[in-house]
């Protein structure tokens, strides 16, 4: 989180069912007819969507292993996780054993660093991951390494009080620098960085970039679950690589533990709240055995089979493997078959089509589409208009 974050999904498409977000998560100098709220009103939702469960979460607590085993007592054995953790205060470590574990992590939190950041010797670097203040760049020679969301964001912060930001972006379309008045900003399109020489960012097009006091990393995040053997030769539950979680049953069931072990909130490039619900009655579905033949249906085999398509289509298209759970607009198709299995409505079409409005209008102009104003009409219609 950095100072002046903004949702980039309209607040009118960004809650989950039944709860929408509503004035009282406003502070008193915030407009709650805002579509596009600052950080700090999704912080005060969320508190209130958890308050009915908030005695539940214990804080301050280390997960060091989950291992599926089995209880042996006279008579009987039954599967249980065991969750071998440590409290982060007073290091008392401690196991307890589960029935069931949701995997809710989330993909934010281990930051996808470059091998080569290690070759500067005084120019400063972090990742995006740390950044807080455009100010804290003032004066600077700034490069941003990456123009998704984040790299687009944090540059034009950083045009109001750097001397130079440099926007490296390895895709050939102009993302921001044709919107923007800052002459601090050049955009370097169609080649990404593969090296650091001299304290000096080699391009893969031959394009060097000295002179710089400090990089931006905006190269995304790893998935990582160390509290899992995440090798694939001697995993016993997942595997992981970084970009690709395996084997799941439509990004969220383990197919050997299709009531026990689930996954929410892999996916990337999706309307996340919605998401995250979708996914959520489908394990629950599948934990009161409300998915008709589900142990049939959802085997290793099929969901080995599922992958293998999928990254076979992947590959085709050149997206590669490293994009597996990023949907895009693949999203609503598969929150319709996740929903038919849960046995839960489709969600309503307007959320589509807010979704890809905004999409839309962010592509046009990075710098305007917050300041549209979104109102739903009814489950398929909606009404905007542009307030300043």
């Amino acid at each position: 989180m950095y100072a002046g974050l903004r949702t980039n999904i309209p607040k009118e498409i960004m809650n989950f069912s039944g709860f929408p977000i509503e004035s009282v998560d406003f502070p008193d100098h915030h407009n709650p007819d805002d579509s596009f709220p600052r950080h700090e009103v999704i912080l005060s939702y969320l508190q209130r969507f958890a308050e009915p469960i908030k005695h539940l979460v214990q804080y301050n607590l280390r997960i060091a292993s989950i291992v599926p085993v089995e209880r042996k007592d006279s008579d009987n054995s039954e599967f249980k996780w065991r969750i071998n953790a440590e409290r982060v205060l007073g290091k008392q470590k401690f196991a307890e054993y589960f029935d069931v574990v949701f995997v809710c992590t989330g993909h934010y939190w281990c930051p996808r660093i470059p091998d080569f950041a290690n070759k500067f010797r005084t120019t400063r670097w972090a990742h995006s991951h740390s950044y807080r203040r455009a100010q804290h760049f003032a004066g600077m020679r700034v490069a941003v390494v990456g123009a998704n969301l984040s790299g687009v964001e944090i540059a034009l912060q950083l045009t109001e009080h750097v001397e130079k930001v440099y926007l490296i972006n390895s895709s050939q379309r102009t993302v921001i620098e044709k919107s923007t008045p800052a002459n601090s900003l050049l955009e370097l399109n169609g080649s990404r960085v593969i090296d650091v020489v001299d304290d000096s960012l080699v391009l893969a097009d031959g394009r060097i970039i000295g002179g710089l006091d400090f990089v931006l990393f905006c190269t995304g995040y790893c998935f990582n679950f160390p509290f899992f053997d995440q090798s694939q030769k001697n995993s016993s539950v997942i595997f992981c690589d970084g970009n690709f979680v395996s084997p799941l049953i439509g990004h969220v069931a383990h197919p050997d533990y299709l009531k026990a072990l689930f996954f929410i909130g892999l996916n990337l490039l999706v309307d996340p709240f919605p998401c995250f619900d979708v996914q959520t009655h489908f394990a629950l579905a599948l934990l009161k055995d409300r998915v008709p033949n589900a142990s049939e249906r959802f085997t290793m085999e099929v969901a080995k089979h599922w992958e293998q398509k999928r990254i076979k289509r992947m590959n085709a298209d050149k997206i590669g493997q490293k994009n597996f759970h990023k949907l895009g607009p693949n999203q609503w198709e598969y929150f319709d078959w996740l929903n038919s299995l849960s046995g839960f409505k489709p969600l309503p079409k307007v959320v589509e089509h807010i979704y890809k409005c905004n999409l839309e209008l962010k592509r046009e102009n990075p710098l305007t589409y917050r300041n549209f104003r979104y109102q739903i009409v009814d489950e398929q219609k909606f009404r905007t208009e542009l307030y300043k």
